[in-house]
Parts: C-alpha cells; structure tokens; sequence
C-alpha cells in the first residue's frame, strides 16, 4: 500500500501523504509502521499539497477499517483547503 494519494475534486489537483498514527493506546508510528497500524489508530496525520503550491498539515480522527476510509475522510475535509 502507498501511504500518500492524489485526488480531483472540482477540477482542482490535491496530492497527500501520511505522515504518523497514534494509536489508542498512545503509540506513534511514522514510515511503513503507519501501514501495519492503521487498524488501531486514533490519529492520523498527514499533508496535503495543492496543485497551486500551498501546503496544509491537518489530522483526522479514527476508527478507520483500511486506507480507503483514510483516504475518503482526507477527501472529505477538501472544502477546508479552498478559496472562497
């Protein structure tokens, strides 16, 4: 599995990359130790560039089942990057 992603949301380019988990019992896992467990992370932090330069550093709480919920929930928060 690849820890990072692209998406298009309204014709505008996001590319992310994971970058550390915490676990639920406070254990913080960064590189392929994100991978082995993303099932019992609480946290998951990652960056996320847009095609126009800017970067942001957000985080997402979990349960999460596998990466595609990962994936879909960082989606999700895409109208917190654009402009007004």
């Amino acid at each position: 599995m690849s820890l990072s992603g692209d998406f298009d949301i309204r014709g505008q380019l996001y590319h992310f990359s994971l970058t550390e988990s915490v676990s639920f019992d406070g254990e913080h896992y960064t590189g392929d130790e994100i991978e082995e467990h993303l099932s019992e992370s609480d946290q998951i932090f990652y960056s996320l560039e847009t095609e126009d330069g800017d970067t942001f550093y957000r985080w997402l709480s979990g349960p999460w089942e596998g990466f595609d919920d990962v994936e879909q929930a960082i989606q999700d928060e895409t109208d917190a990057y654009e402009e007004s």
